[in-house]
């Protein structure tokens, strides 16, 4: 994971500015989850990638488109909390690469979000609802043939053309990498979004810790739990048509 345990963004001091402490909060949280999603997908995909076609089942078709745009969902959170974020070091190398590397990301994001309204120029342009998520495979790590994959959810209510991942000159992660998702005329390579990543947390890591050398830190993660013990007065039969209320 891009975080690590001993990482000083999971350990966040009492005495900090409690405005920053939530920002942090939510960076921590968007970045976990985009990496979550991401090696999910990844494994997904290398599990679709060899495994015989006949086996591989609609589930995870699904979980990969899901775990797709739950990435782009998280860095999209990301980019807007950098922006904002309060005693954070933005006139860096690492977050303007970051920044330029998920530049589309925006687009992609308004594209599913306000989804009902892209119905009719996705039509118009021959689109699946879903976009197209594509990746390129290696077949051994020592061979020099590639296969460039793409999911195309959905239905095909007319037929269009969808390009795939080309991966000439660009570098690729072995066995599986170039993970890229497009709709409506924008696409954004997961992979190097994700790489992009790694070197912007270590930089605020670095930050933070010179910040927050010897303070003692503030608990995290709870767990709640509370037992109810019902009585007589609580009913836990079946409600008759219509009525909404314990008796």
């Amino acid at each position: 994971m891009i975080i690590k345990e001993d990482s000083p963004i999971r350990r966040l001091p009492h005495s900090l500015d409690p405005k920053q402490m939530l920002f942090l909060n939510a960076i921590q949280y968007s970045v976990e989850m985009a990496d979550l999603a991401f090696h999910r997908l990844t494994a997904n995909l290398q599990s679709i990638t060899t495994e015989n076609p006949s086996s591989r089942p609609h589930i995870n078709f699904l979980a990969a488109v899901q775990d797709a745009w739950s990435i782009v969902d998280s860095l999209y959170r990301l980019r807007c909390l950098l922006r904002q974020m309060p005693g954070f070091k933005k006139n860096i190398p690492e977050i303007q690469v970051f920044l330029r590397k998920t530049k589309t990301i925006e687009h992609l994001r308004n594209a599913i979000q306000h989804l009902d309204r892209q119905i009719e120029s996705l039509l118009e342009a021959k689109l699946p609802v879903l976009g197209v998520l594509g990746w390129c495979s290696f077949w051994a790590k020592d061979s020099k043939m590639v296969s460039s994959w793409a999911i195309v959810p959905g239905s095909l209510v007319r037929s269009g053309e969808h390009s795939l991942v080309n991966p000439l000159g660009r570098p690729c992660d072995v066995p599986l990498g170039l993970i890229t998702l497009e709709t409506s005329g924008y696409s954004n390579c997961l992979s190097e979004s994700m790489r992009a990543l790694e070197p912007l947390i270590g930089e605020l890591e670095s930050q933070l810790r010179d910040q927050f050398s010897g303070l003692p830190t503030a608990p995290a993660d709870f767990l709640m739990r509370k037992d109810i013990a019902l009585n007589s007065s609580v009913s836990r039969s079946k409600e008759s048509p219509g009525d909404n209320q314990a008796r």
